[in-house]
């Protein structure tokens, strides 16, 4: 076993060594273990590192290029490098001149690669990422969720920090299905496909797409993430999917996009702390109704908010009992999402900000509205983030001890639990101003909040009125 070894780790010495900027790179790895006749697998079988010059115990993020596994080349994220990320970009057999899983092997075998080497050039082997774009995307995908092809490796898929998941498909690949026999227009979840094999995996995963990706590629990612949730038991601070302006072309070049790519990298890593959510809130003091149940006014602090404005969408995915969603006779309509133990993601509106409320765009407070005692699943329910479209805002944090509101029983302006009963849970809200929210010079379209833990939760916008 250990001559295959040495005589790879010559191969590696043999390679060509650049510096580019920050970073040191190593050209034409071969990530092989053995010897072999294949001509073409001997040529496809190569990497590329790229180290952060001067750094030591370095993160590493092994990537798989998209191409529809027939095309493609290496390439990837190396920019990581300025801020302290090893960028390993990986080579792999293409049909038709290989068959399914030929490719799978192959990023198995290159990740497996940087398991058994990184550290002799100064990286932490407990610091492994994988990701990939488009085909790449499914590529890592499979790796992550079917734990065989690293387990032929001698890796534990579980020692991965964690998955970067970029406009990928969830289902089984298109060019997958089209080596299987099947119509590559169907649409097929077989033993192929990452959604076949969801799991509570130990590290975080962060699925990306664009809001005109290719299509069903969002409709895939957010099955994958809501399964993840609802069957998998996976944490909601372990799987995020987000949503950005762009075709399936044009997405990398989102700075919004790059952004989230590199915090999650650095974050999971140690590398950055998490942004916060800015704490500057303010408890709801009341609730008014009319005698028809529908919310007139909501006092914060000093301030009487009569304008409420709905959310234009809402999603919501429980982490007990699957929840409902209902439009509520609330002026403008505020949405609710009812669970037990409720993960909610729901968009607050879907409007240029600033043409909807004018000069009262600034004294603009998002309003988030729940009872998290009857019957959650979980001892800390949490805001995990509040982003808008095309910025992330915040990271998650634990919700603040806030007042009771009043009982507004039996005029309720929502019903408690899924059979319409009134809970015994504390029901409390919570205000953020778009200003303290750092959007109230932001062209945002709306307002996406997710949440975990609470049985009922209302969510809307809110101007003072006049």
């Amino acid at each position: 076993m250990n001559a295959p070894r040495l005589a790879v780790l010559a191969i590696a010495l043999l390679t060509s060594v650049l510096s580019a900027g920050s970073a040191i790179v190593h050209k034409d790895i071969s990530y092989l273990t053995e010897p072999t006749d294949d001509a073409y697998r001997e040529k496809m079988s190569k990497l590329d590192l790229y180290l952060p010059e001067g750094a030591k115990e370095f993160p590493t993020l092994v990537y798989f290029h998209g191409g529809g596994l027939t095309g493609g080349s290496r390439g990837g994220p190396t920019h990581l490098t300025e801020k302290g990320v090893a960028v390993i970009t990986v080579e792999y057999r293409l049909y038709p001149n290989c068959q399914h899983p030929a490719y799978l092997q192959d990023c198995a075998a290159a990740t497996a690669w940087a398991f058994r080497h990184i550290a002799e050039y100064g990286g932490d082997p407990d610091r492994i990422f994988i990701g990939g774009y488009s085909a790449g995307c499914y590529l890592a995908a499979m790796l992550g969720m079917d734990k065989q092809y690293l387990q032929a490796e001698g890796i534990d898929a579980d020692k991965l920090a964690g998955l970067l998941l970029q406009s990928g498909q969830m289902i089984t690949h298109f060019t997958v299905r089209k080596q299987l026999g099947y119509n590559v227009q169907q649409g097929v979840c077989d033993e192929n496909a990452p959604m076949y094999h969801i799991r509570k995996t130990p590290f975080p995963i962060l699925l990306q797409c664009g809001d005109n990706d290719y299509p069903s590629r969002q409709e895939e990612n957010r099955l994958f993430e809501s399964m993840m949730i609802r069957y998998a038991k996976q944490p909601r601070d372990r799987i995020e999917y987000r949503e950005y302006e762009g075709t399936h072309g044009t997405l990398p070049k989102n700075p919004a996009f790059q952004r989230d790519t590199d915090l999650f990298i650095l974050v999971n890593s140690g590398l950055q702390k998490p942004e916060s959510i800015p704490q500057v809130t303010t408890p709801i003091q009341s609730v008014v109704a009319d005698e028809t149940g529908r919310v007139t006014a909501i006092t914060v602090g000093e301030t009487a908010y009569t304008r409420l404005v709905p959310p234009a969408s809402t999603q919501a995915i429980t982490g007990g009992n699957m929840g409902t969603l209902e439009e509520l006779p609330i002026p403008g309509t505020f949405a609710e999402a009812i669970g037990d133990g409720l993960n909610l993601r729901t968009f607050a509106g879907n409007v240029d900000f600033k043409a909807q409320f004018g000069d009262a765009f600034t004294d603009t407070s998002l309003i988030f509205l729940a009872d998290y005692t009857a019957g959650q699943d979980t001892d800390e329910p949490r805001i995990y983030a509040i982003n808008a479209k095309g910025f992330r805002l915040g990271a998650p944090f634990t919700f603040p001890t806030l007042p009771n509101l009043p009982d507004l029983t039996p005029a309720a302006p929502w019903h408690w639990g899924t059979n319409g009963d009134h809970g015994s849970g504390v029901i409390s809200g919570i205000a953020f101003t778009l200003k303290d929210l750092g959007l109230d010079n932001r062209d945002a379209t709306g307002i996406e909040v997710v949440a975990q833990g609470f049985d009922v939760a209302l969510i809307g916008l809110a101007t003072p009125g006049k």
